[in-house]
């Protein structure tokens, strides 16, 4: 197919990521990524998956490609690594059988910055076809050394995210506040009965192995009387992905005011993540909220999460994912206000914008929190690319954050 403008996009990989030296000299290089590819003349951005095997600094693999119609492609590669510039060639194309892409040539350069995650970077080219930039990172990258530029990592924190259970079609929004010496409190959110409940608990890390286990003690707050929650114990895994740590795993739980042998809950699983904040507190303060909005007692920003998307142009969605009790919110990106006043129901009210530098904080102001305390509101952020969903709370003494990043090839 010539001059084929086409989206890249990942396929599920099996292995593990290994970072040692090779016997012949070279770091051996993770075996997976994924990222995004830029064409010239095309204002999309794709993805990009590439499956690497190494010898020494000889590289062989597969890459994997789908047009915009969904067309996939599938390529032998082969190339050579020196420890920073990865060198590849597409050398046949082995999926589909009836139709003819592009062979490409990447020569992709492994970020000089020390404080970066790991990234490699640079332009491709092929024959009778319009080049383009491509990035890459390592897909399922166990925790790294935080770089010497970002704060130290530690487990103590909010973490935020949100559960599943076996017997329900929805889902809870769930955070975690690990405090010192083994203690701390949670807090989950129904998206249809209950409201909203915090329990006391306490946790463990063991950094041999990164797990984090958590065992609920009792709910110490809760907006519905009625209703009982489950107390919850967790098992949980620490890896990093790019600008966030992630924790995930399987939990399970028995009823409140009950025992695990009489009432046990139906177990789920748990996801919660920590951004990594090496830019935020000069996000911050650059770009405080419009005098009009502050009046009353000032308002905490809480950063809840933290996004990378490929492309400025943005439609962001707001709903409300738990039940209608007459929230009204306010949305800022980077101290403009760009939703005004809006009433949250289960419709999503939407808006478009566009990004105009790299790290970008979108900031949810409550002007009214309803019956039902916090404000807590689902949101969307859609690149064109990706869709990213979560979940803000905010009251009228926080406001809650999600530093979005712009991911672009140097």
């Amino acid at each position: 197919m010539t001059a084929l403008l086409f989206r890249i996009v990942g396929f599920a990989l099996l292995g593990t990521l290994f970072w040692p030296v090779s016997l012949f000299g070279q770091p051996l290089m993770p075996e997976h990524w994924e990222g995004m590819l830029t064409q010239t003349g095309s204002r999309d951005t794709f993805r990009l998956a590439i499956h690497l095997r190494q010898d020494g600094d000889l590289v062989t693999g597969q890459s994997v490609s789908t047009s915009p119609g969904k067309k996939s492609g599938r390529f032998s590669i082969a190339g050579r690594w020196d420890g920073q510039t990865l060198l590849i060639q597409e050398i046949e194309q082995l999926e589909p059988k009836d139709e003819r892409w592009c062979l490409k040539y990447f020569t992709l350069r492994k970020s000089a910055d020390p404080t970066a995650a790991w990234t490699l970077s640079g332009p491709w080219k092929a024959e009778s076809c319009p080049s383009g930039m491509a990035a890459l990172n390592p897909l399922g990258a166990e925790l790294p050394v935080a770089p010497a530029a970002e704060a130290p990592f530690s487990m103590e924190g909010l973490w935020t995210g949100h559960l599943s259970q076996s017997d329900r079609d929805y889902g809870f929004y769930f955070e975690a506040g690990l405090e010192a010496e083994g203690k701390g409190t949670s807090s989950i959110v129904s998206e249809s009965n209950g409201g909203q409940a915090f329990h006391s608990l306490t946790w463990t890390f063991s950094p041999a192995d990164s797990i984090l286990e958590f065992r609920e003690s009792a709910v110490i707050r809760k907006t519905s009387a009625n209703w009982k929650w489950c107390i919850k114990n967790a098992h949980l895994r620490l890896r990093r992905e790019g600008s966030r740590y992630v924790m995930e795993g399987d939990w399970n739980g028995f009823i409140e005011g009950r025992t695990p042998a009489n009432g046990p809950c139906a177990p789920g699983r748990l996801y919660l993540e920590k951004p990594v904040l090496a830019h935020a507190d000069s996000v911050l303060v650059s770009t405080p909220l419009p005098a009009d909005s502050l009046s009353g007692p000032a308002r905490e920003t809480k950063i809840e999460r933290q996004i990378d998307v490929y492309r400025p142009d943005l439609k962001i969605k707001v709903w409300d994912n738990g039940t209608e009790d007459g929230d009204i919110i306010s949305l800022f990106l980077n101290g403009k206000r760009i939703a005004h006043r809006f009433r949250i129901t289960k419709g999503k009210a939407s808006v478009q914008v566009k990004l105009q530098q790299e790290f970008n904080l979108l900031v949810l102001f409550a002007e009214d929190i309803g019956t039902i305390v916090p404000n807590t509101v689902a949101i969307s952020i859609d690149d064109g690319v990706k869709e990213h969903i979560l979940v803000l709370n905010a009251d009228l003494t926080q406001n809650g954050a999600v530093l979005i990043r712009q991911f672009s090839v140097k």
